[in-house]
């Protein structure tokens, strides 16, 4: 779920046992134990003759962030002038929500933003309202298919909502097919299933 991220990954370690930091020379075997959906994952890790025990392991990306130059109100449009962006390392989690800086511009504030933050798809108004018509794009190497849907719930740009083609047939049949697309813009999506 990180390993086809281009940009460098940084691994901060957490544990309970002193083991792992009082340790020299040892080589440790490591072996994956479970991932979390906040961007963690969780390492059995054994030492030479020691017991297994168990790291927590939150991945982080570092990336282009785009904060805020000031507190701003609820309704306001964010503008390129409102932004600044640098490098930084952010959680995972942050990264899979966070926007690229351009889509941002334009969109309209939900709620009173601190100065600082780091922009968030939940902090803007939804780019799409259900029952919303909205172009879906799918392609690959040499072709792009487009379909007219209809939304079925409220997405922010960024986020994956579920649509259903928006076909002359589509009130006859209740059990039309949805799909799970990602939002673009407020007119546009594209197919992630």
């Amino acid at each position: 779920f990180w390993r086809n991220i281009e940009a460098p990954v940084r691994l901060k370690v957490e544990t309970d046992e002193r083991m792992l930091l009082e340790a020299e020379n040892l080589r440790p075997k490591i072996r994956t134990a479970g991932k979390d959906g906040d961007g963690s994952i969780a390492f059995d890790v054994t030492l030479q003759g020691k017991s297994t025990f168990r790291v927590k392991a939150s991945i982080e990306i570092k990336t282009m962030t785009p904060r805020l130059k000031s507190t701003t109100d609820k309704g306001t449009r964010v503008a390129h002038s409102d932004l600044e962006t640098q490098f930084e390392w952010i959680p995972l989690a942050d990264h899979q929500k966070n926007m690229n800086g351009l889509r941002m511009i334009g969109g309209r504030l939900e709620r009173n933003v601190k100065a600082g933050t780091l922009l968030l798809p939940e902090h803007f108004e939804p780019a799409v309202n259900r029952n919303n018509p909205i172009k879906v794009r799918s392609g690959g190497q040499g072709w792009i298919l487009e379909l007219d849907c209809i939304c079925l719930e409220d997405g922010r740009v960024g986020e994956t909502i579920e649509v259903q083609t928006n076909t002359p047939d589509r009130r006859r049949k209740k059990n039309a097919r949805t799909m799970h697309v990602r939002v673009i813009d407020g007119m546009t999506a594209e197919l992630i299933d």
